[in-house]
């Protein structure tokens, strides 16, 4: 399963090709391309065939071929630009471009993806008055850890700010009469109130706050990880904590 983010930068890719080479790249893996091999077309198609095999076997031979298949673009930059990109949206989902191939360095990207996804429609879809100032956090992390140079503080604030925004948007979406010693801009004030409503317990209070300080602390810390794995790692925790608290408040609407 790839996210709509790499599909999107996978078609770009593609749309650097003659309309003929990404018709018979489609036809010759089995996948469904409806009209012209236009950007939308292509990434309409790459969308709606996300989760088969063929859109992966694809993937993988564009890789594989990456030399012979793209040596006509000029100029060369394109290729370039367009291909570091989608190393870089491969990266943010636990994929690594190892020469000709494709190596999975963390097996919780998959789950990554499909929280993110199914996450940002459920946002969406959601009356709360931030929902598309958390879309947009979320996707402001993703772009600054996909930068030609990655900025990783960045992509966990930007991780930090949608959490907080969200959590703060529930709180006052379903509970709008709390005001005696409520201050909406401190993270405790807001966990320890969905905590008081009972939308989760103590323990689970706990995680979200040590969640959120890990985020605060940025990229950089002698903890023997790279500051690379240290942002992958506090993305994906933030992407975990809010479909947790998407999740539970649907709970408890039912």
């Amino acid at each position: 399963m790839l996210s709509a983010r790499t599909l999107g930068s996978l078609a770009q890719l593609l749309d650097l090709l003659e309309s003929e080479q990404t018709d018979l790249l489609f036809n010759k893996h089995g996948l469904q391309l409806i009209g012209d091999a236009d950007l939308s077309s292509v990434f309409s198609a790459l969308r709606d065939q996300a989760d088969s095999d063929q859109c992966w076997t694809l993937l993988e031979e564009i890789i594989r071929t990456r030399g012979s298949l793209l040596h006509k673009v000029k100029p060369r930059y394109l290729e370039r630009e367009r291909f570091e990109d989608l190393e870089r949206c491969l990266a943010l989902e636990g994929w690594l471009v190892d020469g000709k191939e494709l190596r999975r360095f963390d097996p919780s990207g998959t789950d990554a993806v499909l929280i993110e996804d199914e996450m940002t429609r459920e946002i969406q879809g959601s009356s709360l008055h931030e929902n598309e100032e958390i879309v947009r956090k979320l996707s402001d992390s993703a772009e600054a850890f996909c930068r030609p140079l990655p900025d990783y503080n960045a992509c966990l604030t930007n991780a930090r700010i949608a959490l907080e925004t969200l959590a703060r948007g529930i709180a006052g979406e379903k509970y709008p009469e709390e005001t005696q010693d409520y201050d909406a801009s401190r993270w405790g004030h807001v966990i320890g109130l969905l905590r008081r409503k009972n939308l989760f317990t103590a323990e689970e209070e706990k995680g979200l706050v040590g969640v959120y300080g890990f985020l605060s602390l940025g990229a950089h810390r002698p903890v023997g990880l790279s500051d690379f794995e240290t942002c992958r790692l506090g993305r994906n925790l933030a992407l975990s904590m809010c479909w947790y608290l998407i999740r539970r408040v649907k709970a408890a609407d039912e």
